[in-house]
């Protein structure tokens, strides 16, 4: 659900940078949820949902690995969870979700050590990137109901399997290119450490 989270954060995010409002923000319990906004660039806001939750996921995966940062970075996504739900969400759903999560982050980045708080970011951060082949999967290739790629179709008229098909490329090169990163930093630690 988080995933749905930092997807949904992508299409408020963009239509707010691209001079939109935001008149909601909804989560729905069956993995699901929505933006509705007013102005800014439909085409941007429609198209950046799948791509925030691989790139949220890639730097939060990142910087997990970053000693020192992991409980600041905790702390950072409780906060922000829970604002993002304060200002924006919209039913009792949507404020359950994000104030329960903001509080869990919170808590553990004030009680817990840095290591459960590292293996906790890279959890989040690898399933926000590995659940994004799954929900293009089934949105579009399944028709599990209406889709970004469907308003993006009207928008653009380039069929949704083709807008599939470029999300679903970009979240496997973004894969790809972490399990490569990886394995490099493995790699250079051994290294560093005269174990090689």
């Amino acid at each position: 659900m988080l995933a749905v989270f930092f997807h949904e954060l992508g299409h408020l995010t963009v239509a707010i940078l691209t001079g939109g409002r935001v008149g909601e923000f909804v989560l729905k319990p069956m993995e699901g949820g929505h933006v509705l906004s007013y102005g800014g660039n439909t085409f941007l806001v429609a198209f950046m949902g799948y791509p925030s939750s691989i790139l949220v996921g890639v730097i939060i995966f990142y910087l997990s690995s970053l000693r020192g940062v992991e409980d600041f970075l905790t702390l950072v996504i409780g906060f922000l969870v829970g604002a993002i739900g304060m200002l924006f969400g919209r039913g009792i759903y949507t404020l359950i979700f994000s104030v329960f999560m903001s509080i869990f982050f919170i808590v553990s980045a004030l009680f817990s050590p840095s290591i459960i708080n590292a293996i906790l970011l890279r959890v989040v951060g690898l399933t926000s990137i590995l659940y994004t082949p799954y929900d293009i999967f089934t949105d579009i290739f399944l028709n599990s109901g209406w889709s970004d790629a469907q308003l993006l179709a009207g928008i653009t008229k380039i069929g949704p399997t083709i807008w599939g098909i470029v999300w679903l490329a970009l979240s496997i090169f973004m894969l790809l290119f972490l399990v490569f990163w990886v394995s490099v930093k493995d790699e250079e630690e051994i290294t560093s450490r005269g174990l090689l």
